[in-house]
């Protein structure tokens, strides 16, 4: 639903929607520091998202993970297996 609401606005502006799209997700992380852009909507303002400061071939801490089964499982435990597949994320 997003998305088809911010087509159309970049529409009606006489924005293309594919590139405006592009810079409209791209927008947070450029414009992280200015605070008039954070101060522009709840969902920017209430976002407590952070650049993850992890890297290829940087350790990472044994965080607690929770497997398909809602079963608690230390990271630590997958070392030496051939695949490591993390999701997260949040909703409202």
């Amino acid at each position: 639903m997003t998305e088809r609401v911010q087509r159309q606005a970049l529409e009606e502006h006489g924005i293309d929607p594919d590139q405006g799209l592009s810079e409209l997700q791209a927008a947070r992380g450029r414009y992280q520091d200015d605070p008039e852009f954070r101060d522009l909507t709840v969902y920017m303002r209430h976002d407590k998202s952070i650049a993850c400061p992890h890297r290829v071939g940087h350790a990472v801490p044994d965080v607690d993970l929770f497997t398909l089964a809602g079963e608690p499982v230390k990271l630590s435990s997958y070392i030496g297996n051939k695949v490591l597949v993390i999701f997260s994320g949040s909703y409202t």
